[in-house]
């Protein structure tokens, strides 16, 4: 879900995205203050466990992308640019004004092909967790028989977030925060979309000091990624052909996070998925 906030937002959400990293920061301030009090009254040893398992997704991570990520940065390059080109032609179709033309096209091309690429990569991650070494084109297929449900989870997280964005930015990030498993669900738990959202919202409740921070680093890249993206496309012109390679360079980032997702998604579960990967 973060994966489709981040792709949406596009040229029309400079703005917005300015606003949204200095919160970020400024929490990421607070954050570290509080924990440097709370560190004051804790033991070195009980300090270490808890730095270690802010890490072990991060690390459990990075190993698996030095593994796997060429695979997984590919499928997220075919979506991205495929996104990008519907997108594209989309708005020069459209007769909107302009920030709702880029952003309506940007919703439709990436609910067509950005739950593809997110289920895909998800079933992969699962596969090899579990040794069961399924191939891409596997992946593709289970994605594609669940795509129903994807793009409704799409759809209605998306637009939840974004009436949350209306409101001054605040209520969308967190309710951005509260549905960043929901697909997790739909293909893990086998949820339907519905259910995967409610699932995700309870998941974060007793979680916040793991994935709270979590959340924010990993927003604070995006929307950095973005924003550098954004102002090298402008400065050399912002033809279409420089959008979509933009959507090619975001891509390996994009599924780095999903790898993290998916190990914070793990460290949280009380139970195995239900899903036969």
């Amino acid at each position: 879900m973060i994966l489709c906030f981040f792709l949406l937002l596009g040229d029309s959400g400079s703005a917005i995205l300015i606003r949204v990293m200095g919160m970020i920061l400024a929490v990421l301030a607070v954050e570290i203050i509080l924990q440097g009090i709370s560190c004051l009254g804790v033991s070195p040893s009980q300090h270490t466990s808890n730095r270690v398992s802010l890490m072990a997704p991060v690390q459990q991570s990075l190993n698996f992308f030095s593994k796997y990520g060429v695979t997984l940065s590919v499928l997220f390059v075919m979506a991205n640019v495929a996104a990008e080109v519907v997108s594209i032609n989309l708005a020069n179709s459209f007769q909107l004004n302009a920030p709702w033309n880029d952003m309506v096209a940007s919703f439709i091309g990436t609910g067509v092909f950005e739950p593809i690429a997110s289920g895909a990569a998800i079933f992969f991650i699962a596969s090899r967790d579990k040794g069961q070494f399924l191939s891409v084109y596997d992946c593709v297929m289970k994605a594609l028989g669940m795509y129903s449900q994807l793009l409704i989870c799409y759809m209605a997280t998306t637009l939840l977030v974004l009436f949350g964005l209306s409101f001054y930015v605040i209520p969308g990030l967190f309710l951005l925060y509260k549905v960043i498993f929901a697909e997790y669900f739909i293909i893990l738990n086998e949820d339907d979309p519905m259910q995967a959202i409610q699932h995700s919202f309870k998941r974060t409740e007793g979680n916040a000091a793991l994935l709270f921070p979590a959340f924010c680093v990993i927003l604070t890249l995006l929307l950095g990624c973005n924003i550098l993206t954004e102002a090298v496309i402008a400065s050399l012109g912002g033809s279409n052909s420089l959008r979509i390679l933009g959507a090619l360079v975001e891509a390996p980032l994009l599924a780095f996070i999903l790898v993290v997702g998916y190990r914070l998604f793990s460290l949280t579960s009380d139970t195995p998925p239900k899903a036969s990967v």
